[in-house]
């Protein structure tokens, strides 16, 4: 995800490549308004079901 952190990374063009290898639905990092949909979601009362869940916004990279 495209953070301060992560600047390094979007800077360094054989990171750069290699992330959006991983990431094959965007090609690249994703930002944080990426995972907004998913935040507002669990913020609501539509998800007052859900306990304990790992929810990935990783654009594929957990296919690999």
């Amino acid at each position: 995800m495209r953070t301060p952190l992560a600047r390094r990374v979007s800077e360094h063009p054989a990171l750069a490549d290699w992330v959006a290898a991983k990431q094959p639905l965007l090609g690249g990092l994703l930002e944080p308004s990426d995972a907004g949909g998913l935040i507002a979601f669990l913020c609501g009362d539509g998800s007052r079901a859900i306990t304990a869940q790992t929810i990935a916004v990783d654009a594929g990279w957990q296919l690999d």
